[in-house]
């Protein structure tokens, strides 16, 4: 009998990327995977899960508004959006 690999990534995986946001990518070649954002998000490691007490990598929306330098020009006013902003 030989074992077989089950995906973390795949349907009803075992992993703790953000299920709403993240992206799973499995790395088999280091028995391992890798959550990742998209774009306008960044990941929040170890935030505890209230429902099931787990750790999570959430994706969080950046607030480009609060970066230095500013995003918008200096007379625009700066709106957050999720996963970007406005000027």
């Amino acid at each position: 009998m030989r074992c077989k690999r089950i995906d973390p990534c795949s349907e009803g995986g075992n992993n703790n990327c953000d299920p709403f946001y993240g992206t799973c990518t499995d790395l088999p070649a280091m028995n391992s995977f890798k959550c990742s954002c998209p774009t306008g998000f960044q990941i929040v490691n170890q935030l505890i899960d209230a429902l099931t007490g787990e750790t999570m990598q959430k994706c969080v929306d950046i607030n480009e508004c609060h970066m230095t330098p500013s995003k918008c020009h200096i007379n625009a006013d700066c709106v957050n959006e999720l996963g970007g902003y406005s000027c």
